[in-house]
C-alpha cells in the first residue's frame, strides 16, 4: 500500500504554534475520520459513550476517560464505537515545538527516537492505568485553555507538552 496518499498534510495551529484542540462528536457531527497519517503528536481522549479507534491496523474501543497516543507516522482513523456513539477531543502538536537551538540536545535525544521509530510506546491508555492517571490533568488543562493556547497561553501549553513528552519518555 502507498501510504503517501494517507498523509494529511494540514497544519494544525499556526505555521510558528503548530498546535491544535479539536472536538469531535460520532456520528453527530461526523461519521468517520478516515484513515490517515501526520508528522503531528496526537492525543484522543473520549468523553462520553465510546469511539473507535484503528492504528496500524489494531481496533481500540475508547471508553469515557480512555485515551490513545498517536505517535508521528502512524495510519490511524476514528469511528463510531457503539451504537450511542461518543464524544471525544484530540490534541495535534507538532514535534518542533520542543525544537529549541539548532544542535537541541534534548530534542535529540526525546523527540528523534520517536520520529525516526527507534522509540515507541504503548498507545491505548485506559482510564484507570497509571499513564493515563498521570497526565490526564495535564491534558485537561490543554483542553480547558483551548481558546486562549494562541493567545496568552502558550508558555502554559507547551510546559504541559514538555511534561506530557517526559511521561511519554518514562513509558516508552
Amino acid at each position: 500500500m502507498d501510504y503517501t496518499l494517507l498523509q494529511e498534510t494540514k497544519i494544525h495551529g499556526t505555521a510558528t504554534f503548530p498546535y491544535s484542540v479539536y472536538c469531535g462528536r460520532i456520528p453527530e457531527w461526523l461519521h468517520s475520520f478516515p484513515l490517515h497519517w501526520h508528522d503531528d503528536f496526537e492525543i484522543i481522549y473520549c468523553t462520553k459513550g465510546q469511539i473507535q479507534v484503528t492504528l496500524w491496523g489494531h481496533i481500540y474501543i475508547l471508553h469515557d476517560k480512555d485515551l490513545i497516543v498517536i505517535l508521528p507516522h502512524a495510519v490511524h482513523s476514528i469511528e463510531q464505537g457503539s451504537t450511542e456513539g461518543g464524544e471525544y477531543f484530540n490534541i495535534m502538536f507538532h514535534p518542533s515545538l520542543f525544537k529549541g537551538t539548532e544542535e537541541d540536545p534534548c530534542y535529540d535525544k526525546y523527540v528523534l527516537p520517536f520520529l525516526k521509530g527507534k522509540q515507541t510506546m504503548d498507545c491505548f491508555y485506559p482510564a484507570n492505568s497509571p499513564f493515563n492517571q498521570t497526565v490526564t490533568s495535564s491534558i485537561l488543562s490543554m483542553y480547558a485553555h483551548r481558546e486562549e493556547s494562541y493567545s496568552t497561553y502558550e508558555l502554559f501549553i507547551k510546559s504541559n507538552l514538555f511534561l506530557l513528552l517526559h511521561h511519554m519518555n518514562q513509558n516508552s
